[in-house]
C-alpha cells in the first residue's frame, strides 16, 4: 500500500510543491526586510525634506491668496513623502500620524477651491511639524538599536 505512494516521483512532487511554498514566503519576507531598509536609510532625508517643505508652507502662508497654487505643490509633495514613508514603519504610532496628514491633505483637495482656506493649512503644517518631530525620535530609536 505504501509503496504505491513513497515513489520517488510523489516524494520529488511534493518536496517541489513545499520549495514553492517556502520560496513564496521567503519572497515576502525579502520585499518587507527592503522596505524596512529603505526606510531606515531614508530617513535622514525624508525628515530633511518634511522640515524644508514646511519651512516653505511657513513663508507661502504670509500671502495665502496668492500662493495658493505653490502651497498646493507643496502639500502634494508632502503627501507623497509621508505616503512613501508610511510604507517601511513599522511603528503603529508613527503610521497614524502619517495616516492622519495624508487624510487631512486629501480632504483639503477634496473640498471645493472656494472652500480651501489658510486655517486647514496651517493645521496640515502643525501636523507636519509633528511627524518631523517624530521622525527624529524614531531615528534616535533606530540608531540604539529597537
Amino acid at each position: 500500500m505504501f509503496q504505491n505512494i513513497l515513489t520517488f516521483s510523489n516524494i520529488a512532487s511534493a518536496a517541489s510543491i513545499i520549495s514553492l511554498g517556502i520560496s513564496v514566503w521567503l519572497l515576502v519576507l525579502v520585499k518587507n526586510i527592503k522596505t524596512k531598509f529603505l526606510f531606515r536609510i531614508n530617513i535622514d532625508s525624508n525628515a530633511t525634506k518634511i522640515k524644508k517643505i514646511s519651512s516653505e508652507l511657513v513663508s507661502l502662508l504670509g500671502d495665502f491668496t496668492n500662493n495658493k497654487d505653490e502651497i498646493e505643490e507643496k502639500l502634494k509633495i508632502i503627501e507623497v513623502v509621508v505616503k512613501n514613508l508610511n510604507k517601511g514603519t513599522d511603528n503603529q504610532d508613527l503610521s497614524k500620524t502619517f495616516n492622519r496628514v495624508t487624510n487631512s491633505i486629501s480632504e483639503y483637495f477634496n473640498n471645493e477651491d472656494i472652500n480651501r482656506n489658510e486655517k486647514d493649512v496651517r493645521a496640515i503644517r502643525h501636523q507636519v511639524v509633528t511627524i518631523t518631530e517624530e521622525l527624529n525620535f524614531e531615528k534616535q530609536s533606530i540608531k540604539v538599536g529597537n
